[in-house]
């Protein structure tokens, strides 16, 4: 039953939105921008962005709904097998998104408190990211850079509780996926 789980959360994290938004309008895009929510709001405007960021974010926590039938133990290898799902996809030859919103969505449905006060914090130092010009860390966003510090926060406070794992293992696969693109190991960018 444990590895049934953790293949349907791979594979409702490969359902890669963003990939199908862009076939919807005959265009790949992983050639224009990354294949996440950002990537659409940039390339097909602020509608298609926040709907590929909201069933993102959905599916994340119907994973995570998922998870409230397992025991605490495969928990967080259900919110690393969503994560790696989106970041790898199956379905599309395993190149996909950065994986931020699905992860969101899987610890904002099960740590609900430190993950909103983690998101005020992601914003608020993404802005200021954003106001510097992005001079800080040219080569990272504004949105993945408040992130880190939004979940860095979420990792602090869970310390020590079944949350923290909860967290990070629902983002380890990002951190590897940052570390490939900081050293340019990333396809395509």
């Amino acid at each position: 039953m444990d590895w049934l789980l953790l293949t349907v959360a791979y594979l409702v994290g490969s359902l890669n939105l963003a990939i199908l938004a862009g076939r919807l309008r005959r265009l790949d895009i992983r050639q224009l921008d990354i294949a996440g929510a950002s990537g659409v709001f940039r390339q097909f405007g602020p509608a298609w962005g926040t709907a590929v960021a909201l069933a993102d974010i959905g599916r994340g926590a119907l994973v995570a709904w998922l998870a409230h039938s397992v025991s605490p133990e495969l928990r967080p290898w259900m919110g690393a097998a969503l994560t790696t799902g989106h970041i790898w996809p199956v379905f599309f030859g395993f190149r996909g998104g950065g994986g931020l919103a699905p992860a969101f969505g899987y610890v904002l449905a099960l740590l609900p408190g430190p993950v909103l006060i983690g998101t005020a914090l992601a914003l608020a130092v993404g802005a200021l990211h954003k106001l510097t010009n992005e001079r800080l860390l040219p080569q990272i966003g504004w949105l993945p850079l408040g992130a880190i510090f939004g979940f860095v926060y979420l990792l602090a406070v869970t310390w020590g509780e079944g949350g923290f794992a909860l967290a990070l293992f629902a983002l380890l696969p990002l951190a590897v996926r940052g570390v490939l693109v900081l050293t340019g190991r990333w396809w395509g960018h």
